[in-house]
C-alpha cells in the first residue's frame, strides 16, 4: 500500500486515503468528474439508468481527445513500468505493472486529463538477474 503513496505521477488518480477496518482495506481516491473512456465511448444517445443525465448529453469523442487520452494513458503507465527514485534521488530496482488495463480503468477528470484507476490491483515487481531469473523457471 506504501507504493501506492510514494509514487505519484499526474496521469495516476491519486490515493487520498485508505481505512482498514476489520479485516477489510478501502482505498479512497478523488471522484473522477469526467468518468470513465468505458462510459464515453459509448453512444450519447443510449439511455442507461447507472449513466447520469449529464453524461448522456457529452458529445461523442473526436480523433484528436481519442488521441489525447491514448497518449496520457501511455505516460501513466510509462511510469508505472519504468525504474523509480526514492525521496533521496536513489534509484530503485522496482516496477510497477497495472495488470487490470481496460477502458473502464482510464479515468477522465473535468477537464478531461487522464487518470489511470485501479492501481491498487497494481503489482510491484523486483527487477531479477538475469541469472537468478533463468534458474528459478
Amino acid at each position: 500500500m506504501l507504493v501506492l503513496v510514494e509514487f505519484r505521477h499526474f496521469n495516476i488518480v491519486p490515493l487520498l486515503g485508505i481505512c482498514f477496518e476489520n479485516k477489510e482495506r478501502i482505498l479512497i481516491y478523488p471522484l473522477m468528474k469526467g468518468g470513465s473512456l468505458e462510459q464515453r465511448l459509448k453512444s450519447p444517445s443510449s439511455s442507461s439508468t447507472t449513466t447520469s443525465q449529464s453524461q448522456q448529453r457529452q458529445q461523442p469523442l473526436s480523433w484528436q481527445q481519442r488521441l489525447g487520452i491514448l497518449h496520457q494513458t501511455a505516460e501513466g503507465l510509462s511510469f508505472l513500468h519504468s525504474r523509480k527514485t526514492d525521496k533521496e534521488g536513489n534509484e530503485t530496482k522496482a516496477t510497477i505493472v497495472h495488470r487490470d488495463i481496460k477502458s473502464a480503468n482510464i479515468l477522465l477528470d473535468e477537464e478531461e486529463n487522464v487518470k489511470l484507476g485501479d492501481v491498487g490491483l497494481a503489482k510491484l515487481l523486483q527487477e531479477t538477474s538475469p541469472s537468478s531469473a533463468s534458474s528459478s523457471s
